[in-house]
């Protein structure tokens, strides 16, 4: 759940539009993370394909519906309470059951149908469809409902709109008596084929009735309403004529998939305008520009480049200065100029981009010569919220387990830590401290014993991948050399990966990745075996 919570965190630091399909969903569930913005959020519903779910065109029902349910139903012809879903806890069948049995009216004037998916032999489902089974036989049997209720074994797919459609061609019902339900796509399939609802008064179903006027809600936890909700829906036949026309025009204005796809469209046009425009913090989205390079090598000056003997360094230069399709990024958690002084020493040819202070910088050629100047689109991508200060002192109490480095390996945009001794539980607790103060920040442990805070956009990867994008240049063109604890990142996307022999061992548990290949020798020589592995520079 950490890393779902932290990668939902990181899409949504990068995002310029967030679609939710209920509002709930945006106010409640999304309104909980740091990066988060309601302004910045559009609620657009999914669409429900209206060419196959559409109102009986007669009031006979499919014969094919009529024999599944007919076995169990002494009456068949009358208007069924119907509901289709999962056998799962949270959807609250048995409520649908009881309070169907408890009414002496349901009873008298209609059917039970109930679609739970299918079975051929109940001790072979997981634990909890077999737990509401159970719950629905044992209420079957408590208000002596045989013959009443229908509980088909087996449907095929496509029945599922013939058997709205049935339904709404006896005058029945669809009850949704979930406990909580995100959205409810049955409801709108059900408001499609003609067939009017009762719902459970939480989350989608609310935005659903406030839209389509096609039924009630209800609290689904509190039997009595429930029961009275349903036999209330029933009571009057013209309100349940005006509920039926309601639903199908609603469904066809803002539910049909045409409708979700003009308000999904209408919504991205400002933002994918907003990133075209000059000074936006993120590449143009089109038209693509053409990339400066063939192919792009990201090397790691850190680990596999420190201390590499001459004969591969020698033979990797050669084999690099002869490649004039090929680009260098050199990837470093150094600052800018230690990093050039470091690379000045292996005499390797001039990278056409540095990533420094672990993808909080990053450095472009000027026009001058020998000069470099600071992205200012990445910096402006990565600036909002972030709050050194507030990092700081978000993290004061973990004096002793965490000591800040010295202001040579400090940034603007990162605080630097050192652990005393290792703890590979510290970071988790990091994480947490940094989001119960609702700061936009992600830690990363380098080595085992250093600790990086990050603004959420900020990382190695993610500039990278904003190079990549802004130069149109395909990753599957760009190809990484990683062999540290936490650069585990750059290796698991598009890119393809070396990992030199020597490397940490937590990056074995991408061994076997189709695009990484871990090499047989280590350093430079790694790489160099790792380069003619993917065929990637020029024969």
């Amino acid at each position: 759940m950490a890393r779902r919570i932290d990668a939902e965190e990181l899409a949504l630091a990068h995002s310029q539009l967030v679609v939710t399909s209920t509002a709930q969903e945006r106010d409640t569930q999304y309104g909980r993370y740091a990066r988060f913005r309601s302004d910045d959020a559009q609620v657009i519903p999914p669409g429900v394909d209206t060419g196959l779910f559409f109102p009986p065109k007669r009031a006979v029902g499919d014969p094919s519906v009529t024999a599944m349910v007919a076995p169990f139903l002494r009456e068949p012809d009358l208007p069924p309470v119907l509901t289709i879903c999962r056998a799962d806890h949270r959807k609250n069948i048995p409520a649908l059951v009881e309070a169907f049995g408890r009414s002496e009216h349901l009873r008298r004037h209609h059917n039970l149908v109930l679609v739970l998916g299918c079975r051929d032999d109940p001790s072979q489902l997981e634990r909890q469809q077999r737990e509401v089974f159970q719950q629905v036989f044992e209420l079957v049997d408590r208000f002596n409902l045989y013959g009443q209720v229908a509980y088909p074994k087996q449907h095929d797919r496509h029945q599922i709109p013939a058997i709205y459609r049935w339904a709404a061609s006896l005058g029945g019902l669809f009850v949704n008596p979930a406990l909580t339900e995100p959205f409810g796509l049955t409801l709108l399939e059900a408001a499609a084929s003609g067939l009017p609802v009762v719902a459970t008064d939480d989350g989608g179903p609310r935005d659903i009735l406030a839209r389509c006027s096609n039924g009630l809600l209800v609290d689904a936890s509190d039997l009595d309403a429930l029961q009275k909700a349903i036999e209330s829906a029933f009571a009057d036949p013209q309100r349940w004529s005006r509920w039926q026309r309601a639903g199908i025009e609603a469904v066809s204005r803002s539910f049909s998939w045409d409708a979700h796809v003009l308000h999904y469209l209408g919504a991205i046009a400002p933002a994918v305008a907003a990133a075209d425009q000059p000074g936006s913090a993120l590449p143009a989205l089109h038209p693509a520009p053409a990339p400066p390079c063939q192919r792009l090598l990201v090397l790691d000056l850190d680990v596999s480049l420190a201390t590499p003997d001459e004969a591969s360094l020698g033979e990797l230069r050669r084999r690099l200065l002869a490649d004039p399709g090929l680009a260098l990024v050199v990837s470093t958690g150094r600052a800018f100029k230690a990093a050039r002084l470091r690379y000045r020493e292996l005499h390797l040819p001039e990278p056409l981009v540095w990533i420094t202070r672990a993808g909080t910088e990053i450095h472009r050629r000027s026009r001058e010569p020998h000069t470099w100047t600071v992205d200012a689109a990445w910096t402006d991508h990565i600036a909002p919220g972030w709050d050194r200060e507030a990092v700081l002192a978000a993290l004061a109490d973990f004096k002793g387990r965490l000591e800040l480095q010295g202001p040579e390996d400090q940034g603007a945009f990162k605080v630097s830590y050192v652990l005393p001794i290792s703890d590979h539980g510290l970071l988790p607790l990091v994480r947490q401290t940094l989001r119960q103060h609702g700061l936009p920040a992600r830690p990363y442990l380098f080595h085992h014993r250093f600790i990086d805070v990050l603004p959420l956009p900020a990382s190695k990867t993610e500039a990278l991948r904003f190079l990549a994008h802004g130069w149109g240049l395909p990753l599957a063109s760009v190809l990484v050399e990683a062999s540290q604890q936490g650069d585990d990142q750059l290796l698991s996307g598009l890119t393809l990966g070396v990992v030199p022999h020597d490397h940490d061992p937590c990056l074995e548990t991408l061994r076997g990745h189709r695009r990484v290949y871990f090499a047989s020798k280590p350093q430079a020589w790694g790489l160099l075996e790792g380069l003619d592995h993917h065929h990637f520079l020029k024969r």
